[in-house]
């Protein structure tokens, strides 16, 4: 095995032993609107690089979809430029979520809102193409317990199933 980079140049190199379940992968992280919030360096170098796309989906509904969904299409056509396989990356949306005790207004950001709103946002997600949600409650400061958090999140992944 032979890499060569700007600053490295390592040959002949064997790495053992081989792992026994795949290996975790690179996700470049960005805003869902690559032009807003996503430098063209960090774009690049996830369509050289990496082996998927980590955004924030920052836009509800379908707007926050064709967005997110032209972006990764950019992505993906960059990396088939690059001489790379797009269909071996992946898009892992994470949705970073305030809960409201009354519906968010029509200027929400995804992801904020009563549990319904948020609802609608993981099929936002799905409707672009997410191959995985990753779904952050941590920044709730209501949640007393432990367990409080697990069962919101059980009943997200419930509903999530059923739609």
């Amino acid at each position: 095995m032979t890499f060569c980079s700007p600053r490295v140049v390592i040959d002949n190199a064997s790495v053992l032993p081989k792992p026994a379940s795949r290996i975790p992968v690179m996700l470049g992280g960005g805003g869902s609107n690559l032009g807003r919030s996503t430098s063209p360096r960090a774009v690049q170098r996830i369509a050289k690089r990496a082996d998927g796309w980590l955004p924030l989906l920052t836009t509800p509904g379908l707007v926050g979809a064709a967005e997110l969904r032209a972006s990764w299409d950019r992505i993906r056509d960059m990396a088939s430029e690059y001489g790379r396989d797009p269909s071996r990356m992946e898009l892992v949306v994470v949705g970073n979520v305030t809960f409201t005790d009354r519906p968010a207004g029509p200027d929400r950001s995804a992801f904020v809102g009563t549990l319904d709103q948020v609802m609608d946002d993981v099929q936002t997600a799905a409707a672009a193409g997410a191959d995985e949600l990753i779904v952050d409650l941590n920044l709730q400061d209501w949640f007393t317990s432990t367990p409080q958090m697990l069962e919101t999140a059980v009943e997200l992944r419930e509903r999530a199933a059923a739609g």
